[in-house]
């Protein structure tokens, strides 16, 4: 598939309206997401995943799908723990990039 046709589906999908419903979704995973320290910022892009999926098949937008993430306590978990584990070793890579540039600056300059 090409740019050009994902980009004309999802025009096509957004008609009628269902861009304000999506922005209503995406805010009320951000204000979540927000509220708690990003801890749950896992859960709000899978909920929101699901959501745009769905939208993307055809199907009606369907707000139940914010609650989904939550029905499976171990699942949830599971999500948030390779959340956090996914933000850990990009800050460790993020440091172990700059701190040596730092060096190398320091050397150099």
């Amino acid at each position: 598939m090409i740019r050009k046709e994902i980009k004309q589906q999802a025009k096509d999908v957004l008609k009628g309206g269902k861009w304000i419903m999506l922005f209503v979704v995406l805010l009320i995973v951000g204000a979540v997401s927000s509220l708690t320290g990003g801890l749950l910022a896992p859960l709000g892009m899978y909920a929101l995943f699901l959501i745009v999926r769905e939208m993307l098949e055809g199907k009606e937008m369907d707000f139940n799908h914010l609650a989904t993430p939550f029905k499976d306590l171990n699942h949830a978990i599971k999500v948030i723990v390779v959340g956090l584990l996914t933000g850990l070793i990009v800050s460790i890579g993020m440091m172990l990039f700059l701190i040596p540039g730092i060096i190398f600056m320091c050397m150099y300059v």
